[in-house]
């Protein structure tokens, strides 16, 4: 009997040591913080985290945030409002030659040159330029635009250049196969769709399309 009461009495120790040192070792654990304001829950295979972020097994969905646009407020050492509007509108200008000249919409053009312009300068925005090189950023952007209105006009005579080709070309062999104007611009409606009264009217593609119908006879 005697041994059977030590045999409980170190077994009611022992349980209670243990316990003690569960409980201190959950206190010493400090408090998870509760991320975005609300519980966290876990269920299937998902695990949803309060705030923006929601992760399921074997892939991660984040939201990433808006992206905040910098608000650049001028100082006395920068540019005037007046050279910011005349920089502007010789970049429009600068723009549009570039266009005429090679085919390449605005909507890659202004990204160009504001950047051209920023990595000249070392500012992140064109009103940034300091106020002694305002004139200068000016001049320079009116060379570029001279320039590319000289690339343009270039562009424009070897355009014009090849419909005179074309036209004096399809005319010859119109005539060498018996087709008057009226036979050739019906040819224009049966292969194009397009009523005309002039080959001036056709556009560059619709010009070249006519040319190698009637060659090819």
């Amino acid at each position: 009997m005697t041994d059977d009461k030590d045999h409980k009495k170190i077994k009611n120790n022992v349980t209670q040591m243990f316990g003690e040192n569960i409980r201190k070792k959950k206190s010493a654990e400090p408090d998870r913080p509760n991320i975005g304001g609300s519980s966290n829950s876990m269920s299937g295979n998902s695990f949803n985290v309060g705030g923006n972020a929601q992760f399921h097994q074997g892939d991660i969905h984040h939201h990433a945030p808006k992206r905040v646009s910098v608000n650049f407020t001028p100082g006395p050492e920068h540019i005037t409002p007046k050279q910011a509007r005349d920089i502007q509108r010789t970049l429009d200008d600068l723009v549009r030659a570039e266009e005429a000249a090679t085919g390449v919409p605005p909507a890659k053009l202004f990204p160009k040159w504001h950047r051209v312009v920023r990595d000249r300068y070392d500012v992140e925005t064109y009103r940034a330029i300091p106020t002694h090189l305002g004139d200068d950023a000016l001049a320079w952007l009116k060379q570029m635009k001279a320039i590319k209105r000289r690339d343009a006009s270039a562009a424009g005579a070897r355009v014009d250049h090849s419909r005179k080709e074309l036209y004096t070309a399809i005319w010859a062999r119109s005539k060498q196969l018996g087709l008057s104007k009226g036979d050739v611009y019906h040819e224009v409606k049966q292969r194009l769709g397009l009523q005309i009264s002039s080959l001036t009217k056709l556009s560059d593609d619709h010009l070249q399309r006519l040319y190698d119908s009637i060659m090819s006879r």
